[in-house]
């Protein structure tokens, strides 16, 4: 930013300092006003939040399999391209310790570099797993 230096008579200064702090005060109020609304939201999240918490507070558990088929759901909808943990998290909305439990001890996951494919291998336990009845069962 650039800085210029005026002379200028008091009362232009006066004038200037006056804007100045109307800016000042008109933006504290836009602040005060965000800051309300931001305020309000939170709670609503909270209230929301506590609504959905089971009554030890934990979150409601997915059932056994359950995070398994809709990890191998997503990966067959986006092809071989496979996706990063965080892309998953978002597109299941399956947390990421969850993601991690599930990929690390499932051989059907492969991980190259961060990327997280299906594994060419395990196709056929896939298969029976969703019910294709006319692919053919396991080797």
């Amino acid at each position: 930013m650039n800085t210029v230096k005026l002379d200028v008579n008091a009362e232009i200064a006066k004038r200037i300092l006056l804007e100045y702090e109307k800016d000042i005060s008109a933006k504290t109020r836009t602040r005060d006003e965000l800051n309300a609304e931001i305020s309000k939201l939170e709670e609503s999240a909270k209230t929301l939040r506590s609504q959905l918490q089971v009554g030890n507070g934990a979150g409601a558990k997915a059932p056994t399999g359950e995070n398994k088929k809709r990890v191998i759901e997503y990966l067959r909808g986006i092809g071989d391209k496979g996706a990063r943990l965080i892309q998953l998290h978002k597109s299941t909305g399956i947390s990421i310790s969850s993601l991690n439990f599930v990929l690390r001890k499932n051989p059907e996951f492969k991980r190259v570099k961060k990327i997280w494919k299906l594994s060419p291998s395990s196709n056929w336990k896939m298969e029976a797993a969703f019910g294709d009845a006319d692919k053919p069962s396991a080797p």
